[in-house]
């Protein structure tokens, strides 16, 4: 953390689940973080779950629910507004 520049070095994982519709088009939610600095390093991963969040495969059962897991790892200099007392 540097203080007096309010910015910070960090690694941030950012999960997000909705349901499935595979009738629509692919959907994203356009996750983003607001406060990095510059460039910011990201790995996307995403795949269907049910509603315990356990992977499937969608020829082999039946499912009520399917949803979108995906796992985003942001890592970079990001600024906060600190409020530190003395």
């Amino acid at each position: 953390v540097i203080t007096l520049e309010e910015k910070f070095y960090a690694e941030v994982v950012i999960e997000a689940r909705w349901l499935y519709d595979p009738d629509a088009a692919e959907w994203n939610p356009n996750l983003y973080v607001k406060n990095a600095l510059g460039d910011v390093k990201q790995e996307v991963a995403s795949e269907l779950v049910d509603h315990l969040d356990e992977p499937i495969h969608i020829n082999k059962k039946k499912y009520d629910n399917i949803y979108v897991w995906e796992i985003r790892k942001v890592v970079g200099t990001f600024w906060e507004k600190l409020e530190l007392n003395s």
